[in-house]
């Protein structure tokens, strides 16, 4: 993890790690993405992906609820579905995050880059997606990543907010992360900044996805200038960490933060619920009309 980090490191100030050389999706309405919003001028701007794990709990990575929090001092941070921020068709001010305890995330190591979100209201007519809940071991090498999330699509590009998807073969596997990656074809899909959080989907039982990991961060390979093009990606295992964000999904259920419960089938675990980035990725964009339509939320500052 070192030695990837020593290239690929996003450190806080920078833009997160889109999907390069990937395709537009309207598939999988549970991942959507995070942005600073300002309500009152109907405009945000997006930064990180995320997943819908429970009713009204999403998933993310660590450095991206970082980025949440210090993006609060000033605007609203919102949960959006849709296809990309422009069109938009629901959107969920974010009341509340949990951390892991043993996030790393610097220049010399990066571990358990994972982080759960409560969502201040439930999204309509939106099933969350199923989680891994067995562990895979070295099956993971037959298996290809399904990446989805919003961000750039290439190194640099100020893009992000559309909803892409691309696959990449499972390269390697460590500890806290499973690695994509295709070593023979740079022009490759991959992910880049503004996909950090979202998800890495594997094929379940009877060929439905899961979410299998929560991507991290990016690492060149075939240039080493270009992380998102030619490289690879690195995803939080949820094989290794979906018991901890089943329980803290669970405990906002309990506390109040969080709304009914749902299980999520036979592979993934039952959740009981009702590329450091700290500035937005590229400048502020309308909303889809339809969205203040559908809430009443109030802006805290600007």
């Amino acid at each position: 993890m070192i030695l990837l980090l020593a290239t690929v490191a996003l450190a806080q100030g920078q833009a997160p790690p889109p999907i390069v050389n990937g395709s537009e999706t309207g598939d999988w309405p549970s991942i959507g993405l995070l942005a600073a919003v300002d309500l009152s001028a109907n405009k945000g701007a997006p930064f990180c992906s995320a997943t819908l794990v429970g009713y009204q709990a999403i998933v993310t990575a660590a450095h991206c609820a970082d980025a949440a929090r210090v993006y609060a001092e000033d605007y609203d941070v919102a949960f959006i579905i849709g296809d990309s921020i422009s069109t938009a068709e629901q959107l969920v001010l974010v009341d509340d995050w949990v951390i892991h305890p043993d996030y790393v995330f610097n220049e010399e190591a990066v571990a358990a880059d994972v982080a759960v979100g409560f969502l201040a209201s439930r999204p309509a007519a939106v099933a969350p997606m199923p989680v891994l809940g067995e562990v895979l071991g070295q099956t993971w090498y037959d298996r290809d990543l399904t990446l989805v999330g919003y961000g750039i699509t290439g190194d640099d590009r100020l893009d992000a907010g559309v909803k892409r998807t691309a696959d990449l073969p499972v390269w390697y596997l460590d500890g806290d992360f499973v690695y994509g990656l295709d070593e023979a074809d740079p022009s490759t899909p991959n992910a880049c900044s503004g996909d950090s959080g979202g998800a890495a989907l594997i094929e379940g039982e009877g060929g439905s996805m899961i979410l299998g990991g929560v991507i991290s961060f990016v690492f060149p390979w075939q240039d080493p200038t270009t992380a998102c093009i030619g490289g690879g990606v690195g995803a939080t295992r949820m094989d290794v960490f979906g018991g901890w964000v089943a329980e803290q999904v669970t405990a906002g259920f309990t506390t109040g933060t969080a709304g009914s419960s749902v299980n999520t089938g036979t592979e993934s675990m039952p959740i009981e619920d009702d590329t450091g980035c700290a500035t937005p990725v590229g400048g502020p964009v309308p909303f889809g009309a339809v969205l203040l339509g559908l809430l009443g939320l109030s802006v805290r500052r600007r």
